[in-house]
C-alpha cells in the first residue's frame, strides 16, 4: 500500500475508491457463490443486505480497509473449505500483515489441527511482515516501524468510552451506564476475562460446526468465526463488521 504514497493525493483518492468498489464486488461474489452457494433469489436478497449494510457504508465513507480484510478472511475460509490450506494460510498472512487482528482466527485452525495451514501462515508472515517491508524500508526502518506498531498495539482499555466502539465489552459498558448501573473496575476486568474465555469457546464451537455440521457445516463455522471477532478485537469499529450480511 506504500506505493499509493508515490502519487498525488487526488489520484490516490480516485484509485483507492475504485479499488474499494472492485473489492466490494469481489467480496459479494466470493461470499455469495463460494461460501453461501446461493441461488438467484438468494443472491438478490443478499445483495440488498450487502449494499444497505451500515458497516459497508462506513467503510466507504472513511476510506477504510475492512472490505479488503473481510475479503481476505472470506478467501481464506473458501480455500480451506476446498482443501487448499496452503493458499488459505498465505492469504490470511497477507491480510494479517495489514491489520493484525485477522491472526486471531489461527486459534480456529489450531482446533482443526490443520498443520499445513499453520505452516503456510508462518511462512507468509515472515515474507509479508518481515522480508517485504525490510526490502522496502531497510533493516533499520523495518525495526523502527515494527517496534513502534507493537508499542502502540491496542490495549484492553484503549477506546474505553468511545461511543463508536463495537468491542463487546464496550457495548456492555454503555448498556450498564444507560441502565444506571455503571460497572466497577473489578466488574470490568471480570467481563474482560469472560469475553476472552467466550472467544476461545466460540473458536472451538466453530471448529465443531465445521466437522459435525454436514453440508452446511463450513458456512455455519464461517458465521461463528466472524461473529466472535468483536469479543476479542478491542479496536472493533462499525466498519469492521462488513461481514454481517454474510452471517
Amino acid at each position: 500500500m506504500a506505493l499509493l504514497a508515490l502519487v498525488p493525493a487526488y489520484l490516490v483518492t480516485v484509485t483507492w475508491t475504485a479499488l474499494q468498489v472492485v473489492m466490494a464486488i469481489a467480496l459479494y461474489s466470493i461470499s455469495a457463490r463460494r461460501l453461501l452457494a446461493l441461488g438467484s433469489i438468494g443472491r438478490v436478497f443478499y445483495l440488498l443486505l450487502f449494499l444497505t449494510s451500515l458497516p459497508l457504508l462506513h467503510n466507504f465513507k472513511y476510506g477504510q480497509v475492512s472490505v479488503l480484510i473481510v475479503l481476505g478472511i472470506s478467501l481464506t475460509l473458501s480455500y480451506h473449505r476446498e482443501g487448499r490450506s496452503t493458499a488459505g494460510g498465505l492469504v490470511l498472512a497477507a491480510v494479517a500483515s495489514i491489520k493484525y487482528y485477522p491472526a486471531i482466527a489461527l486459534i480456529y485452525f489450531v482446533f482443526l489441527r490443520d498443520i499445513r495451514f499453520l505452516a503456510a501462515f508462518a511462512v507468509g508472515i515472515f515474507g509479508f511482515l518481515g522480508l517485504l517491508p525490510a526490502l522496502w524500508l531497510g533493516l533499520d526502518g523495518w525495526w523502527s516501524y515494527t517496534s513502534e506498531t507493537i508499542r502502540t498495539f491496542p490495549k484492553y482499555d484503549m477506546f474505553l468510552g468511545a461511543f463508536g466502539s463495537q468491542y463487546f465489552l464496550h457495548v456492555a459498558l454503555r448498556w450498564a451506564y444507560n441502565l444506571g448501573q455503571p460497572l466497577t473496575e473489578h466488574g470490568y476486568h471480570v467481563l474482560r476475562w469472560l469475553f476472552v474465555a467466550l472467544f476461545i469457546a466460540h473458536a472451538a464451537f466453530a471448529a465443531w460446526l465445521y466437522r459435525q455440521g454436514g453440508e452446511r457445516g463450513p458456512i455455519l463455522a464461517t458465521a461463528a468465526l466472524f461473529l466472535y471477532l468483536p469479543m476479542a478485537v478491542t479496536s472493533s469499529w462499525t466498519h469492521y463488521l462488513v461481514y454481517l450480511p454474510l452471517c
